[in-house]
């Protein structure tokens, strides 16, 4: 078998297992699928590499308010939460909140 067959076989494999654990369809039902998504690949992008962007990410943004309102730092925050500080701007359109003993006294 070729590489390019080899290939092929494995993204079928992979394409029907994506089926099976999407849907709950058995392999013989899911396969006709396969297909189909391989054959629209192969014809529409010979060859090519594809890029397939990643799920957003999610964030707790109650619990990154609840941190900065605590008095936590914006670096510190960012860095428990796994963001950028312009990602937290945007996360945050109405500014970043004060600390509450901030605000009390």
């Amino acid at each position: 078998m070729s590489k390019e067959i080899d290939r092929t076989e494995a993204l079928r494999t992979e394409l029907v297992r994506a089926v099976v654990d999407g849907t709950g369809l058995s392999e013989q039902l899911a396969m006709p699928f396969a297909n189909c998504v391989l054959s629209y690949l192969q014809t529409e992008y010979p060859g090519q590499q594809l890029y397939i962007p990643a799920t957003p990410r999610q964030y707790d943004v109650l619990q990154i308010l609840a941190a900065l309102e605590r008095g936590k730092s914006i670096t510190r925050v960012c860095r428990e939460f796994g963001l950028s500080r312009s990602m937290l701007y945007k996360l945050l359109p109405g500014g970043i909140p004060r600390a509450k003993e901030a605000q009390a006294g």
